[in-house]
């Protein structure tokens, strides 16, 4: 068994080479974990015979929340370098704690957020044969996606943070206001993550959950800092602001 002083790749003084390394190790480990994890959604799809309803594509996204949140968390892990038994963080690991620790949280904001989605898909989708005016589609975007991004940074506060469900809801719908610099790097996540499921298929938008959960977690760290500055107790130590993963 190798010692445990000896350097990993990719710690302090191992270079470019060994940085680039354990960074691809990562992306592709996250990458894998994260389509593992919410492939039940898709084996769902596949026994509704591609059925591509709102509802059934909500329900096929449910395990998709709590798997992106293992993912953000792992980043995040990464990040801060706080691996539990205090040696170097390892991705598997970080996203089976994160899984753990998140999983109800993350449900009791993201079911919620997928099943108003559903409804306003629904009532768009069937909006020709109620008599009411097209324009009411353009009135039910701007709704939908202000409900998607406050549920998108709902799921990354009840990632980063053990607050009741009501406090995080209502955390990421005043921060969605109060920090719209972030929200517009979210709302870029938002469009591309939508975008890719819109034109290839939710295949494709699972095996970018890695990526995209590291460009959030970037995009969202005046976010978590803001809240671990102003909602959370201090601490003796006060941690300092994260840091986003070291890219090569």
């Amino acid at each position: 068994m190798a010692s445990t002083s000896t350097p990993l790749p990719g710690e302090p003084g191992r270079g470019v080479l060994g940085r680039t390394t354990t960074w691809i190790h990562w992306a592709l480990t996250l990458t894998v974990l994260c389509a593992l994890a919410s492939a039940p959604g898709l084996v769902l799809l596949a026994l509704l015979d591609g059925g591509r309803s709102a509802w059934a594509l909500a329900l096929a996204l449910v395990p998709v929340g709590p798997a992106f949140s293992a993912t953000l968390f792992a980043w995040r892990t990464r990040a801060r370098g706080d691996a539990p038994d205090g040696g170097a963080p390892q991705p598997w690991r970080a996203f089976r704690r994160g899984y753990g620790a998140g999983f109800g949280d993350v449900l009791r904001v993201w079911v919620p957020m997928l099943a108003v989605l559903a409804v306003i898909a629904t009532s768009a989708a069937n909006i020709g044969a109620t008599g009411v005016p097209t324009a009411y589609v353009g009135v039910l975007a701007v709704i939908g996606m202000g409900v998607l991004l406050s549920g998108v940074q709902a799921l990354v506060i009840a990632t980063c943070f053990s607050f009741r469900t009501r406090d995080a809801v209502r955390l990421a719908v005043h921060h969605v206001f109060r920090m719209p610099l972030v929200t517009v790097g979210v709302l870029a996540v938002v469009i591309c993550a939508v975008g890719l499921l819109w034109q290839a298929g939710d295949g494709p938008l699972v095996l970018a959950g890695g990526m995209l959960a590291l460009a959030l977690w970037r995009i969202d760290i005046p976010l978590i800092a803001r809240i671990e500055r102003d909602f959370t107790l201090p601490t003796d130590d006060p941690p300092a602001t994260p840091s986003p993963p070291t890219t090569p």
